[in-house]
């Protein structure tokens, strides 16, 4: 079984591509989430998850991910 190193998020973020490409958004939101709980200073990763929701009409959790982010 492949095992991620929690000491950094590209791992989470290759594998959230793999979950695009393959069709799979429920993956991707639990790999982004997972990649926020256990390193919330990773760049970005809030961005891909609004993205996510945006296509879902999750506009305001999208919203706040976006002022997250910024901060």
């Amino acid at each position: 079984m492949l095992e991620i190193d929690d000491r950094t998020g590209e791992a989470y973020v290759m594998l959230a591509e793999i979950a695009r490409r393959q069709g799979q958004p429920e993956k991707i939101e639990e790999l982004y989430q997972t990649l926020i709980a256990k390193n919330p200073a990773f760049p970005n990763v809030r961005l891909y998850l609004g993205q996510i929701y945006e296509q879902r009409d999750q506009l305001a959790d999208a919203i706040e991910l976006y002022k997250e982010e910024a901060l």
